[in-house]
């Protein structure tokens, strides 16, 4: 029946995987309840045969008890036993033994004396233990004086079990006393028990497949959600989320799309104003060009100047497409050639070729000691626009400094300087593309440059900080993270 039943489910297992109906919720009921037959099919066999084990312990003890009571009684009655040929004294002990015997059910004591059936207790017989049968015989002939312990063994019609316990006078067998058990009751009830069982146990997996389809559905809901959702969505509506809380792999899941809905939504609105801001910044050179060539005359000096003006607004575009080349180059994983990098003298070196962009008093204020893995020109592209950025909001023989410092975590390299200092309502847009600020020094530019240094730290899994007020000066620093190196000297 067992067999059958997973049969069945097999094939309806191959029906269902090419309708609707396959889905999650369908495997995991199939799955279930094919774990569970198989259980029960295992279960079964085990109980049945736990069942009978029981029942034949309790038989074999019912047994031996009946056989150690006979032992005492002959104990009891040996002297009477001894030097009584015509057997006339054990008869007579057998009578009063029997008579006063009380067997359990479907348990019979049998005696013989002399290879002869003499009387059993009840006097009713089994058919296949009666005189006349085979098993009968067998007791009656029994002649082996080795055995003085009960003897307990399953017929060959594996309906009974027997204790056999001679009786020894003088040496010879005078006789046999056999209890005997007749297992056809115990069979029945034990057959009722396992039906029973059985009932029971269709009856619980029948309320389990239910339960389980039930349960499987609530677990799964969330999934039917991400799956509607994600259907919904469009590359212009980025903004549904699934609002669940909970905790397993099925709410990990649910988080995890939302922050990569979230990632897409930042990555789709960068995007955008991306391409509104370049749009912007290239229209301006564009227009610019386009207005001076068409507005451009005979003169040659005007045309001279007009060539000169538009060379100026192309190595502009130029210098703005490379800017965004290198920030779009940032999010490569060759974008960095690294490199072991010394800090003092990297600092240093620095510190030297600011020098350059302008007459101001440089200061070198600290020099950290330390080594890291890095890209030293990408470093040094980006301290050298923060160190332009500090020229451009000084004054004549301003002050800048720049120095490094190595921390528990992080090496610092900072770029101070007592400039005009930023707007508070500007620090929190300072590093975005093509953000200039408010203030009245701004300088011309693409408005990139910030933007570019904050790519290339983050590369080196580093952070910056900028920490201004305004007339007072802005201080930028950079946070590298050390490297655990142990072919680095430090």
């Amino acid at each position: 029946m067992i067999i059958s039943l997973l049969t069945n489910l097999l094939s309806l297992q191959k029906t269902l995987s090419k309708s609707v109906l396959w889905q999650a919720r369908s495997q995991i009921l199939l799955w279930y309840a094919s774990l569970m037959l198989i259980f029960t099919g295992i279960a079964i066999p085990i109980v049945y045969q736990l069942v009978f084990h029981q029942v034949n312990i309790r038989v074999k003890e019912d047994l031996k008890k009946e056989v150690e009571n006979f032992e005492e009684f002959l104990v009891e009655h040996s002297n009477d036993l001894q030097n009584d040929p015509n057997s006339t004294q054990l008869e007579t002990i057998l009578d009063k033994f029997l008579s006063q015997s009380n067997p359990e059910d479907d348990n019979y004591l049998i005696t013989i004396v002399n290879n002869r059936f003499y009387r059993s207790v009840p006097g009713f017989l089994p058919k296949e233990i009666q005189k006349e049968s085979a098993l009968m015989k067998t007791w009656t002939e029994f002649n082996n004086l080795s055995i003085t312990q009960p003897k307990q063994l399953n017929s060959y019609l594996d309906y009974f079990q027997y204790s056999l316990k001679p009786i020894i006078i003088n040496d010879k067998i005078a006789g046999v006393f056999i209890a005997v058990h007749y297992n056809v009751g115990e069979r029945e009830e034990a057959f009722e028990i396992l039906l029973i069982f059985i009932q029971v146990l269709f009856v619980g997996l029948i309320f389990a497949i239910i339960l389980a389809w039930v349960a499987s559905g609530r677990i799964l809901k969330p999934l039917k959600s991400l799956t509607k959702v994600a259907n919904e969505i469009g590359q212009f509506d980025l903004n549904q989320r699934l609002a669940l809380e909970g905790s397993g792999e099925i709410y990990d899941l649910i988080n995890t799309f939302n922050k990569m809905l979230n990632r897409l939504e930042n990555a789709f609105e960068s995007q955008r104003h991306f391409l509104n801001d370049i749009c912007h910044e290239l229209r301006t050179p564009i227009t610019i060009i386009q207005g001076h060539l068409e507005l451009m005359g005979d003169d040659p000096q005007e045309q001279e100047e007009t060539i000169t003006l538009v060379l100026d607004e192309i190595e502009r575009m130029n210098r703005l497409v490379n800017d965004l080349v290198l920030l779009a180059k940032s999010e490569r994983p060759d974008f960095l050639q690294k490199e072991v990098i010394n800090i003092p003298a990297f600092t240093e070196e620095i510190y030297h070729k600011a020098m350059g962009l302008g007459s101001r008093q440089w200061l070198l204020e600290n020099k950290a000691t330390a080594k890291i893995i890095g890209d030293r020109q990408r470093l040094t592209q980006a301290l050298m626009n923060l160190a332009q950025n500090a020229v451009q909001h000084t004054k004549e023989n301003g002050t800048i400094i720049i120095g490094s410092h190595q921390d528990r975590n992080d090496i610092q390299i900072w770029i101070k300087d007592n400039g005009n200092g930023i707007e508070d309502e500007d620090k929190e847009y300072l590093f975005e593309r093509f953000f200039q600020g408010n203030s009245e020094d701004k300088m011309e530019g693409s408005g990139l440059g910030l933007s570019i240094v904050k790519a290339i730290v983050e590369a080196h899994q580093g952070s910056i900080e900028c920490v201004s007020q305004v007339d007072q000066g802005s201080k930028f620093t950079i946070f590298l993270p050390t490297n655990d190196r142990p072919d680095i000297d430090y």
